[in-house]
């Protein structure tokens, strides 16, 4: 099997989990801090909308031992944006496009086979979803408001309002 990604995802490997973060696998989907949570047979995924609450967690992963990255090569956390893949190098993971133009990820060794969602997901319908490169979000996006989890900007590039999710309250980003 493999896991889906979108936009900005963490990949941990279940086994790892299962030795190094309290409650293991069962621990960390308790702990997720939003729903994108899924997994496969070897592979967990949590996704992001913003590089700063990718970070955050990636931060709370090493506070329980988990290695991120050791010269410059993923050890038990990967990050996998949708538009460039693993954001390093990552020995123990494969992905490419696969199941109707879906992107996924698997672990290096097996067969990609079906794409694991988090529960309750729909593909998103044409236009719904917008993926912005990194490089272009700081004078493309500009921000308007949140609401609840929710940050609302405008695309001045497409003159449209967009949603972000943020699973993490504002005051726990350093933001006022």
């Amino acid at each position: 099997m493999s896991v889906l990604i979108e936009v900005l995802n963490v990949i941990v490997r279940r086994a790892t989990l299962d030795v190094k973060y309290p409650g293991g696998v069962i621990g960390y989907e308790r702990d997720r801090p939003n729903r994108t949570y899924c997994t496969d047979d070897h592979l967990t995924k949590v996704g992001f909308m913003a590089q700063e609450d990718v970070k955050k967690f990636v931060t709370h992963l090493e506070g329980f031992g988990l290695v991120h990255l050791t010269d410059n090569l993923c050890v038990d956390i990967v990050v996998v944006d949708q538009l460039r893949g693993p954001t390093a190098p990552c020995p123990w993971l494969e992905g490419g496009i696969i199941a109707d133009g879906y992107g996924a990820v698997w672990l290096r060794g097996e067969e990609p086979g079906a794409i694991a969602v988090p529960r309750g997901w729909t593909p998103p319908r044409p236009g719904e979803m917008v993926c912005i490169p990194e490089a272009e979000i700081e004078g493309r996006l500009f921000p308007l408001t949140r609401e609840g989890a929710v940050d609302v900007v405008l695309d001045l590039k497409n003159t449209r309002e967009l949603y972000r999710g943020r699973p993490f309250p504002r005051e726990h980003l350093g933001e006022a």
